[in-house]
């Protein structure tokens, strides 16, 4: 990944405004010391979307996202950080660093390679509507493609030919060396020839509009029937998928993964410009990565023979990893999506998946199809309840699959928590005939209240130290670090000591700017600095915080005491135990500081 200085991050920000470019996507209003709109990531009517002009922040009191610029460049464009950096910077015609990229590629050999890319697209577009391309042009035309999808794929045909792109792009004043390092072409003991011969052309496009690669099919009974661009400086195929570039365009929020290049096509000729397919790889954890960026939910539509079924548990067990919902598209015959298409129909297609199932009820109607015999249903039970283990989101998913599998296969749900190491429920229990005491709603409740106090406690004063850095040292020394709950803040506090070590500027955008390759804490970060509330005594303030700070910390650790203390039975055994006066004499060495604290 390129690295870009934090001076270079402070000029681009400075030249892309953040009400500038978010203006671009939201109507923002003035509305005191801030903006305000409609939260372009979730549906609400009343705004809750503020960007503070000051600060060069975001935050949106609804679904709670937060950051800087590039962070929502990233997020509203689906784009890793190096991408929204080079966005911004196109935006505002700002010159980029001069550094290599990727795997040390200059950035001059990689636009140099990208043209070639390019130029060779133009060529085997350009020949499909020659003479020599006629072939290739009626079989397209065959698969029931029209001239419209031809071009908005840049479908294209490699003439039967030893060396033809070679010499045209020779012409292009494009060396040997580049050409063979682009993939295009390949040294022969006669010299350079082309990769790619007699084959309907594939560009592979990235979400930049940039053509990285290839994939061509062919025209005879050659072998292999397709054939991709290795990786190279500019592609890597295991993290780069077919059509992302229109996944991003469509703006669908979901997502169809399949298998090849005419199952893409022929989805998008029907109005799915949302599907996307690997590149001559099994589907990659990067590539389910890339895939979450435009859509939090992806249906797999494999093809239905044994191969497309073990990739589509693949696809499942990477989605659900990446904590995406995912459902499966059921085809009958064993067709792929085109051959279904083109076959069945359109709307035959639509049908199959409005009645996609969930990944996990996929994988356990398989699981379960067997019931024929006591052997089978215990085999059926074990394989069943793993499977709810693995891919369940939650206790409550948990639950209810469990359930459906005791009514399938008659073992019990106690017996089927224990299969996967698991503990049921209290609704669970009380099926299986036996009762746990779990906490109540309201203490649960209370508890929630006291983390989220605890929580805007700690920005509260994580604020206040970068309003006020003199402040940092006394906090510090009342040992901070350790009294903060939340790893994020830990991280922050220890960036402030360390720029005041070292007598860096200590200010929001700084700070902002630091995390901004970081979404995640992007996103805490610029939910600690978007409040705006005044300090009116910030020494005072400070103090009274690190007490509740503490007080809080030994409350976390009676309550946790607490907790062991009712694990004892009822037993008269108990009181004489020494564990257990040990936790007595804890309890109270705690309430006496508590006490003393609250006196202070």
């Amino acid at each position: 990944m390129p690295f870009f200085s934090q001076d270079f991050l402070e000029s681009l920000s400075d030249k892309a405004d953040i009400v500038d470019v978010i203006s671009d996507y939201v109507t923002l209003k003035n509305s005191g010391r801030s903006y305000v709109g409609l939260c372009p990531f979730h549906r609400e009517k009343t705004p809750s979307f503020h960007v503070d002009a000051d600060k060069q922040l975001f935050h949106c009191f609804g679904c709670q996202a937060s950051g800087n610029v590039y962070t929502f460049i990233m997020k509203i464009e689906g784009l890793d950080f190096v991408e929204a950096v080079k966005f911004l910077a196109n935006r505002v015609n700002m010159p980029l660093p001069e550094q290599t990229e990727g795997r040390g590629i200059s950035r001059e050999k990689k636009t140099r390679l990208l043209e070639a890319n390019r130029q060779a697209a133009r060529f085997y577009h350009e020949l499909l509507y020659l003479p020599e391309g006629a072939e290739a042009l009626n079989y397209l035309r065959g698969r029931g493609l029209e001239d419209r999808i031809i071009k908005r794929f840049g479908l294209g045909y490699a003439p039967n030919a030893r060396s033809e792109l070679f010499k045209y792009l020779s012409g292009k004043e494009f060396a040997s060396s580049e050409l063979i390092e682009s993939g295009l072409c390949v040294m022969a003991d006669s010299g350079p020839r082309d990769f790619f011969r007699n084959r309907v052309m594939f560009p592979i496009i990235n979400t930049y509009g940039e053509v990285i690669a290839f994939g061509g099919r062919v025209m005879d009974k050659t072998e292999p029937k397709y054939l991709n661009t290795g990786d190279t400086p500019v592609f890597n195929k295991r993290k780069n998928l077919y059509s992302l570039n229109l996944l991003k365009k469509s703006r669908a929020k979901k997502a169809i993964i399949s298998e090849g290049y005419m199952d893409v096509i022929s989805l998008n000729a029907n109005g799915y410009d949302y599907a996307v397919a690997s590149l001559g790889t099994a589907l990659t954890r990067d590539q389910i990565k890339l895939v979450s960026r435009y859509a939090p939910e992806i249906y797999v539509s494999y093809d239905g023979d044994k191969a497309g079924v073990s990739a589509t548990h693949r696809a499942i067990e990477l989605a659900r990893a990446e904590k995406l919902r995912v459902r499966v598209i059921a085809l009958e015959g064993g067709r792929d999506p085109d051959e279904y298409m083109r076959e069945l129909g359109p709307q035959a297609y639509a049908d199959s998946m409005n009645s996609a199932k969930w990944g996990i009820d996929y994988l356990l109607d398989e699981a379960l199809a067997d019931l024929s015999s006591d052997e089978a249903r215990a085999k059926a039970a074990f394989e069943g309840s793993k499977i709810v283990a693995q891919y369940a989101f939650d206790s409550i998913e948990t639950e209810m699959y469990l359930k459906r599998i005791s009514q399938q296969t008659g073992f019990s749900l106690e017996a089927l928590y224990k299969n996967i190491g698991g503990r049921q429920s209290e609704a669970a229990l009380n099926l299986a005939g036996a009762i746990n005491a779990r906490p109540s709603f309201s203490d649960n409740a209370a508890r929630r209240q006291t983390a989220d106090v605890q929580l805007q406690a700690e920005r509260a004063l994580l604020r206040l130290l970068t309003q006020y850095p003199s402040f940092i040292d006394s906090a510090s020394q009342s040992g901070l670090e350790e009294l903060l709950s939340v790893p994020e803040h830990k991280e922050l506090f220890r960036l402030l000591k360390e720029r005041r070590e070292r007598s860096e500027p200590i200010g929001i955008k700084e700070i902002s700017l630091y995390y901004a390759a970081d979404a995640a804490k992007s996103e805490i970060i610029s939910a600690i600095y978007i409040d705006n509330t005044d300090f009116i005594q910030p020494a005072q303030y400070l103090n009274d915080a690190l007490g509740r700070l503490k007080r809080n910390r030994l409350e976390r650790e009676r309550q946790r005491l607490q907790e062991q203390l009712a694990q004892y039975t009822s037993s008269s055994l108990y009181m004489e135990d020494e564990e257990f006066k040990k936790l007595l004499k804890d309890i109270g060495d705690l309430d006496k500081k508590i006490s003393a604290l609250r006196t202070d």
